[in-house]
């Protein structure tokens, strides 16, 4: 049986890391493992070094796929400890979702979602985000023989780790997976994705399992345009204890184009009056809130943009 290196949807030039990062082919697929960005907008992965199989990004309002590699080639977005099995290369596809799963961490376990905008939410996803990953599913069950199945629950990243896999687990594991379950990994993406649901449309049949009731709404972040584009327009404090210094981030995934402003140290937000018609007239995302740790790490992907890399 001949299997097809490339899903059609996806755009195979973009981010393509094929030449720039080689990959060894692995036998087969026979796991997905689903993950999410913790951002809104297309990663630049270190480069290759860290990227998946594939990425989709629905924000814009429909799915827009890039492939990094073909398969059956590995991919880098797991950690590898030391020692085996394998976690890339044990004939895995990884998917990349943009948006969130509603990371947290071990120091701060009730940390709220940091990652706003239309169709973000993995947890709460809505049909068009679905669909798109039941397709994926459905094509990689045809080429390459992926189970229709998930061996394990997708919890919420307070239940994540009780659904660890062992290394003999991971080993032998087959079907749909998240990084949340990967052996070897700490990471809690995707979160509470509704697994159920997408393998019900990835079968062909219904959606038998209800979407969850909306959550309770958060503040929003002061509206920009909503036409999504590459551009983006977000903001953090530099020093997360200082609540009265926050720093604007305007920046480009395409060019790697990136500035700063802020309304000075102490002085608190700028006036939506003041921020809105910039975002506006430079085409941006909605402004959206990132941690300190975000922003440097998307300050120097951006650079390597800029630099080619």
């Amino acid at each position: 049986m001949s299997h097809a290196a490339w899903f059609p949807p996806a755009n195979r030039t973009a981010q393509n890391y094929e030449s720039a990062v080689p990959r060894p082919k692995q036998q087969k697929i026979n796991v997905l493992v689903l993950h999410t960005t913790e951002g809104n907008s297309w990663p630049g992965f270190g480069g290759g070094r860290k990227a998946p199989n594939l990425t989709l990004n629905c924000t814009s309002g429909k799915p827009q796929w890039r492939q990094h590699w073909p398969l059956p080639c590995a991919s880098m977005a797991l950690r590898q400890p030391s020692g085996s099995p394998s976690t890339n290369r044990l004939n895995v596809c990884q998917v990349e979702l943009v948006g969130t799963g509603g990371w947290a961490t071990r120091s701060n376990p009730h940390r709220d979602y940091t990652v706003s905008g239309p169709h973000t939410d993995w947890t709460r996803p809505d049909d068009m985000m679905l669909r798109a990953v039941a397709d994926l599913i459905a094509w990689l069950h045809r080429e390459w023989e992926l189970p229709l199945a998930a061996p394990y629950p997708f919890g919420d990243w307070t239940g994540n780790h009780n659904h660890r896999m062992t290394a003999a687990e991971w080993s032998r594991c087959t079907g749909v997976c998240g990084h949340q379950h990967v052996w070897g990994n700490d990471h809690t993406d995707p979160g509470a994705f509704p697994i159920a649901r997408c393998l019900a449309m990835a079968r062909g049949g219904s959606t038998p399992v209800p979407r969850p009731a909306p959550a309770t709404p958060k503040p929003k972040p002061t509206e920009g345009d909503d036409d999504m584009q590459d551009k983006c327009g977000c903001w953090y404090y530099p020093n997360p204890k200082d609540k009265k210094t926050r720093v604007y981030m305007i920046f480009d995934t395409s060019s790697g184009f990136c500035d700063e402003f802020s309304n000075g140290a102490g002085r608190g937000a700028l006036p939506a009056s003041y921020v809105n018609p910039i975002a506006k007239g430079l085409g941006t995302k909605p402004w959206f809130e990132v941690t300190s740790g975000h922003a440097k790490r998307l300050k120097a992907d951006l650079e390597k943009v800029r630099k080619g890399v």
